[in-house]
């Protein structure tokens, strides 16, 4: 006899059913769902059902609730940021049993060594001033400090290559890389080899030159690959 299915419980069915609808774009970003007391009268659910699909859609981060008077639930309108922090979560967990560290590893050239050509022929007084500061600061810096501004430079030059799906996607690879390589065994060599392909890398963005800008980050990220390769070798 076969067995029936279970059916899934109805705040799944509530849930599924919004998270289509955003999906497809019949709810929009910024849009207010409807109330709990419309809510039964509309689509015939009740409220202990629509509150548990809620919290659920929530942690997902596709809606939101805010509070008081002119408050509710709405759609949610995600930024670069949330969707960065989604896929390092991911990736995070990916890393552990299906991505190797070459894979990862090759990814963040096929979006790092574009995004170099484009800081050149897109960045700002602004965005060299900080980077120029980032590289500047690096050299004077050791231990925690100095990793901190290494990938801060990443950062800001993703930001120059004024894409920000390019800087939400190569962040959260950058960030699951840097943690391949053990921060107590890299030798001084290392980091000072790391801040002379920033310096490359920034006279490149600075003087506009998008091909040697592209060069510089492709020779800086072989350099970090024979780290992530030869540190922590026992990483899958």
């Amino acid at each position: 006899m076969n067995k029936q299915t279970a059916s899934p419980p109805s705040y799944l069915r509530v849930a599924d059913e919004l998270r289509r609808r955003i999906v497809l774009g019949e709810l929009m970003p910024g849009q207010q769902l409807p109330t709990e007391p419309e809510l039964p009268g509309q689509v015939g659910v009740s409220r202990s059902t629509w509150r548990e699909a809620i919290r659920r859609l929530e942690a997902e981060g596709l809606i939101t609730t805010v509070r008081g008077v002119t408050g509710g639930t709405f759609v949610a309108e995600p930024s670069p940021a949330d969707v960065a922090a989604y896929m390092q979560t991911a990736l995070t967990l990916l890393s552990r049993t299906q991505l190797t560290t070459d894979q990862m590893a090759e990814a963040r050239r096929l979006l790092e060594i574009p995004a170099a050509g484009f800081a050149a022929s897109r960045r700002g007084d602004a965005d060299l001033a900080k980077m120029a500061e980032s590289v500047d600061r690096a050299r004077d810096l050791h231990g925690p400090e100095q990793w901190a501004e290494n990938h801060r430079f990443h950062n800001l030059l993703l930001e120059a290559a004024g894409n920000p799906l390019v800087a939400a996607l190569s962040a959260p690879i950058e960030s699951v890389l840097r943690s391949r390589i053990d921060r107590e065994s890299p030798s001084e060599e290392f980091w000072a080899q790391v801040c002379d392909d920033h310096q490359d890398v920034f006279r490149a963005v600075r003087d506009g030159d998008s091909e040697a800008a592209r060069d510089a980050m492709e020779r800086h990220l072989d350099n970090l690959a024979k780290a992530y390769l030869t540190v922590r070798p026992d990483c899958y």
